[in-house]
C-alpha cells in the first residue's frame, strides 16, 4: 500500500463499522494497530499475522466474533494484546501465552470456551504480567504450568466455568499481585501458601 512506512496506526473511540480490512497486513512496519472502542464487526483477519513488527493490537470494545486466529501466536514481537469485550468463540490459540515478549494479554468478556493453555513448560521465556481471561466460558481446571509465569503480578479467571482445586504450585508465583478465581466452581481447600 501507500502507507507501507506507516509504524501507528490509532483509530480508537471512533465509530468505525464493517470489518477490519485485511489490507492492512501490507503495512510491514506497523508497531501498533489501535482500532479498539468502535463498532467492527466479522472475524479478526487471519493476515494479521503477517505484520512481524507489531508489539501493540488492541482490538476491544467491538463486535468481533469468530475464533481468535492462530497467526497471532507468530507475532514474535508483541508485547499487548487486547481482544477483550467482543463476542470471540472457541478456544485460546496454542503458543499465545508463552510469547517471549508479551507482558499483557486480555482476552476478557467474550465467550471463548475450553480450558486454560497449559503450552509452555518450567523452562519458558514468557515475561507475561498481566492475565484477564474473566467473563468467558472457560472450563476445566487450573493448570499447574500457570505457576511457570514467574513475571505474572495480575490473574483474573474469575466469572468462567472453571472446576477442581487451586494447585499448591501457585505459590510459586512470587510476583503474583492480584488474583480473582471467583464466580467459578472450584472446590478443596484454600491453599494455607496462598
Amino acid at each position: 500500500g501507500r502507507m507501507s512506512s506507516l509504524e501507528s496506526l490509532v483509530l480508537s473511540d471512533n465509530m468505525f463499522s464493517g470489518a477490519i480490512p485485511t489490507e492492512l497486513s501490507n503495512m510491514q512496519s506497523l508497531r501498533e494497530l489501535v482500532l479498539d472502542e468502535n463498532i467492527l464487526s466479522g472475524e479478526i483477519p487471519e493476515t494479521l499475522g503477517a505484520l512481524k513488527e507489531l508489539s501493540v493490537l488492541y482490538l476491544s470494545d467491538n463486535d468481533l466474533d469468530g475464533s481468535i486466529p492462530g497467526t497471532l501466536s507468530e507475532l514474535r514481537k508483541l508485547t499487548d494484546l487486547q481482544l477483550s469485550n467482543n463476542a470471540l468463540t472457541s478456544s485460546i490459540p496454542a503458543g499465545l501465552l508463552a510469547l517471549h515478549e508479551l507482558h499483557r494479554l486480555y482476552l476478557d468478556g467474550n465467550s471463548l470456551t475450553s480450558s486454560i493453555p497449559s503450552d509452555f513448560n518450567a523452562d519458558n521465556k514468557a515475561a507475561l504480567k498481566d492475565l484477564q481471561l474473566h467473563d468467558n466460558l472457560l472450563t476445566g481446571t487450573l493448570p499447574q504450568s500457570l505457576s511457570w509465569l514467574h513475571h505474572l503480578e495480575t490473574l483474573y479467571l474469575d466469572q468462567n466455568d472453571l472446576e477442581g482445586t487451586i494447585p499448591k504450585q501457585m505459590q510459586m508465583m512470587r510476583s503474583l499481585r492480584r488474583l480473582a478465581l471467583d464466580n467459578n466452581r472450584l472446590s478443596g481447600l484454600i491453599p494455607p501458601e496462598l
